[in-house]
């Protein structure tokens, strides 16, 4: 049976366009051979198979050839706009002022100028050297692109003076060196990637196609990545718009209108749920322009049939309902909301509402502070009373201060809420109200500039500052190493940064270590200046941390046992909780360790998520109770690098305790195994997972790739 392969412009990637031509001329001229070797005639109409085979691929090899012939006219136009683009550019300006010129001469002579201001010409608009240097080698030839691109380096690196003289050889070899290389990595696969094959956001991390796609379409499903941002910084369409599908950039378009809009309609049919724009609505009636269906834009529900929507009367007795049992009312969007446990202070994400509290749709990604019965009703009698502006008593300041110290303060949502900072503006919004009310209350209208803001702990007495205080802090139940690990990291939070260990030159601070993060140290440390401790000391820091927010909290949690809260700070109106009780050599150990485990493993993936490889280690390390480590898990990373001796890991006496204590319970409930078998299945997930990583780089490398 014939068998053919049809060629395709892939299979010419790394051949000149020369050469293909002449490789397609050689398969057209051994086609022509291949139909004269067919015997004998048939019948008009009836084809071999063979034969049509062979014509269709005839006819491919013959548009092949029309694509190169196209590839070969383009890019004699794009040389010729290369080398000619200067002038042109230079004639159209000389152009443009002798017309104004002109066009002065005439005012000045006093003529009719209403010809002339018709005809006023405007200066041709630059096109981004840098987007159409990447269009050029996507698209026509990585040579031309990356000239262009060396030209406008050139442009903005070198004086005009400069420019004039001979290129010297190293700039020249440099320049061809760069030219089509692969020096560039995008920021979420972390792949290496040609000059063309990326582009910046604003805070000029570097994404490629495939990422870029995923990152916009991420933020059309979770409102709380829209817009698409980098490093908390909105990325806008006009610098990106080359790399996104027409079908990406409609939707882009619909979701803006989508997510700007405050009183938003969504069809009624839970199978459709289309956001309905102002467009389609007519006399509060809604046409869904998917099913067609009409909802009421008032309700939300199906419109009542040329009726009015039910009056206030219904909606009043559910008011009163509501005060009766407690309810309330989202700020935003109006529906009601029934708090049952938990934290008071959520965002509601399908409505964007930083003010809607009690309830979160997602009670995976709920908040793990508790409050008591009690002190819900106290927020919620305080918090109405801090929307309605009224004046807080003495005992309401401080239990609404210790409260939110709890639930409102973004410290607490960052360890709180794994994973994502859903209540982190929430918490901000709150806690300045509340500071702002504390305040107001406070006052002195004799002198209101020289107000000074007391801890509500000394609203009734004015003694002198307690000594310092640290008490033994409790983490909640379930949380541990293992679930910090396993828990998303923040896409919005800072990619890098730096985690520091310091301490105040107090007595009362001895053995005493402060570890957090922070992106800039000396604005930290005048953060920490400011509470009446003394000057702060900064004993170590780590830079270029990857993902510091997470390397911090890993640490905190392998110190658990070594945990301190300091009481509340009069000035910052929250308990620092993040002191530890420990030498600093082993702290910065510890914090050194996890960086680099950070760094070299990569262990979460562009979602956030913790990596399938390192998930099956996280479980057989639960199987067998073994504790979690930073070295451990450097040590694994280092056997899956093949840099260290599996046997030295499975000498650890840690290892080796774990492993006689298994099979004690093995032996005693009849099955037998030794601790090196045992051992021995350590490693067993990590092979296999690497060896899958490395088939499919191999797979990856040896398929073709094409570019238009």
């Amino acid at each position: 049976m014939l068998s053919i392969s049809y060629p395709t412009p892939a299979l010419f990637e790394s051949v000149d366009d020369a050469s293909a031509e002449l490789i397609l001329e050689l398969q057209l001229a051994d086609l022509e051979d291949l139909k004269e070797s067919y015997p004998g005639k048939q019948r008009e109409g009836d084809h071999r198979d063979g034969e049509i085979a062979v014509s269709v691929f005839e006819d491919n090899v013959r548009d092949l050839q029309t694509f190169f012939a196209d590839k070969r006219m383009t890019k004699s136009i794009a040389q010729a706009v290369t080398a000619d683009g200067a002038v042109i550019s230079e004639t159209i300006l000389e152009e443009s002022a002798a017309h104004d010129d002109h066009h002065i001469a005439s005012m000045i002579g006093g003529r009719d100028t209403a010809a002339n201001l018709s005809s006023t010409q405007t200066a041709p608009k630059d096109l981004d050297n840098v987007i159409l240097a990447k269009l050029a080698a996507a698209y026509i030839s990585e040579d031309i692109g990356s000239n262009l691109g060396e030209e406008h380096d050139l442009s903005t690196s070198r004086t005009e003076c400069e420019v004039n003289h001979a290129e010297a050889s190293e700039w020249a070899a440099s320049r061809a060196g760069r030219a089509g290389g692969t020096d560039h990595r995008c920021v979420a696969c972390l792949e290496p990637k040609k000059h063309f094959d990326v582009i910046a956001a604003p805070c000029q991390d570097e994404y490629c196609r495939t990422c870029l796609r995923e990152l916009f379409d991420a933020s059309f499903t979770d409102e709380s990545l829209f817009p698409p941002r980098c490093c908390r910084q909105p990325i806008s369409l006009k610098d990106v718009e080359i790399f996104l599908t027409r079908e990406l950039k409609e939707k882009l378009e619909e979701k803006v209108v989508e997510y700007s809009s405050q009183d938003r309609t969504y069809c009624h049919k839970p199978a459709c749920s289309v956001f309905i724009s102002t467009d389609y609505i007519t006399s509060d009636v809604a046409r869904c322009p998917a099913c067609s269906n009409f909802t009421c834009s008032t309700c939300k529900e199906a419109a009542h049939d040329d009726q009015d929507c039910p009056n206030d009367t219904a909606l009043q007795g559910v008011l009163d309902l509501a005060e009766e049992q407690g309810w309330r009312r989202c700020f935003s969007c109006g529906r009601m909301v029934e708090l049952d446990t938990g934290c008071n202070h959520m965002t509601w994400l399908q409505q964007g509402a930083r003010q809607c509290i009690w309830y979160l749709p997602d009670k995976g990604r709920c908040c793990m502070v508790k409050l008591e019965a009690n002190e819900n009703q106290s927020v919620l009698q305080l918090a109405v009373a801090l929307l309605q502006g009224d004046p807080l008593t003495p005992h309401a300041q401080q239990s609404l201060a210790q409260i939110a110290e709890r639930c409102c303060c973004t410290r607490h949502h960052r360890n709180k809420i794994w994973g994502s900072g859903l209540a982190d503006s929430l918490a901000t919004l709150w806690q300045a109200e509340i500071r702002d009310a504390l305040f107001a209350t406070r006052q002195k209208p004799a002198s209101p500039a020289t107000c000074k803001i007391m801890s509500p702990h000394n609203t009734h007495n004015s003694r002198a500052p307690k000594k310092v205080a640290f008490s033994k802090h409790s983490v909640l139940d379930g949380q541990t190493l293992a679930t910090a690990l396993l828990s998303d990291i923040d896409l919005q939070a800072p990619k890098e940064g730096i985690v520091y260990i310091f301490t105040y030159t107090k007595s009362s601070f001895n053995g005493m270590l402060k570890i957090g993060f922070t992106n800039s140290i000396d604005n930290r440390m005048g953060y920490w200046a400011e509470c009446s401790h003394g000057s702060p000391s900064l004993l170590s820091q780590h830079a270029n941390t990857r993902h510091p927010e997470r390397v911090e909290l890993l640490v905190h949690f392998e110190l658990v046992e070594h945990w301190y809260a300091l009481r509340w700070c009069n000035v910052h109106l929250q308990a620092h909780i993040e002191w530890f009780k420990i030498g600093v050599l082993t702290a910065d150990r510890i914090i050194q360790s996890w960086a680099a485990w950070m760094k070299r493993a990569n262990p979460y993936d562009r979602r956030g998520r913790l990596k399938p490889f390192w998930q099956e280690i996280m479980e057989f390390l639960a199987i067998y109770e073994i504790s979690i480590t930073a070295e451990l898990m450097m040590q694994i990373q280092e056997v899956e690098e093949g840099l260290f001796d599996l046997t030295e890991l499975l000498d650890d006496d840690a290892l080796r305790q774990v492993s006689r204590n298994n099979v004690k319970g093995e032996q005693a409930s009849g099955n037998t195994s030794t601790p090196t078998q045992i051992g021995a299945q350590f490693p067993t997930a990590m092979k296999h997972e690497a060896e899958s990583v490395r088939i499919k780089k191999e797979i990856t490398d040896s398929q073709p790739k094409f570019t238009n």
